[in-house]
């Protein structure tokens, strides 16, 4: 049985991004579980669109019963426990999910903001097998702790899954990039995630939307 207080629900919008490991922690645990993406849902737990009730400013949001919360590592935090998938020592498996948002969003997502020829700086750079070095450092094997997975393998997964699905698989297309050949580690939790009946089998929801995949023009400036 899992932990929750109540009925589950995951406002996000239509596909899985920050919400992925919430999600397939939900599926692999098989809990109950309603997704919100309607934005009048999503507008009326977010105080960024308005809702003043709840101290959660965007999504994804989870909502267990009367107990609301916000922020992707706190929300699959939160999930990974009640679901039992908690990290052996939470402080630092927090300490592990902030090293994975520091490699994918400000990192790899910062830079792509910048534009093709920063964003090839970075990536061909010694920042980033500095960062991806301090990840695999920190993987047990085969997942991050050991035999099973918790909340940091999903929640890397999520993150992979997105910078592989709006940039770094067109990239190792075009341009002969992989950025994890030397990190066969931390692959290697992707592929254990991606490997579970849980991951295979869901079908409800793309990961990226096509509007968030990097436009032509990056890959352009990307010489």
């Amino acid at each position: 049985m899992s932990g929750f207080t109540g009925s589950v629900t995951v406002y996000y919008w239509p596909m899985l991004g920050r919400a992925g490991a919430t999600i397939r922690m939900l599926e692999h645990a098989g809990v109950p579980y309603t997704v919100k993406s309607e934005f009048p849902d999503i507008a009326g737990v977010g105080s960024a669109f308005g809702c003043s009730k709840y101290d959660t400013f965007a999504p994804p949001i989870v909502q267990d019963g009367d107990f609301v919360i916000s922020q992707s590592t706190a929300c699959a935090a939160y999930v990974g426990e009640k679901c039992g998938l908690a990290a052996p020592n939470v402080v630092k498996g927090f300490q592990h999910l902030c090293d994975i948002v520091d490699v994918f969003e400000l990192g790899i997502a910062a830079n792509v903001g910048k534009g093709g020829a920063e964003l090839k700086k970075f990536l061909e750079g010694d920042r980033i097998t500095k960062l991806l070095g301090n990840l695999e450092r920190g993987v047990t094997g085969p997942f991050y702790y050991g035999d099973k997975p918790t909340v940091t393998d999903f929640f890397l997964c999520q993150h992979v899954d997105w910078s592989e699905g709006t940039l770094l698989n067109r990239l190792k297309a075009e341009k002969g990039v992989n950025i994890f050949a030397s990190f066969p580690k931390l692959y290697g939790v992707v592929e254990g995630i991606r490997n579970l009946d849980s991951y295979k089998n869901y079908k409800t929801m793309v990961t990226v939307m096509d509007d968030f995949k990097c436009k032509d023009e990056l890959f352009a400036q990307y010489a």
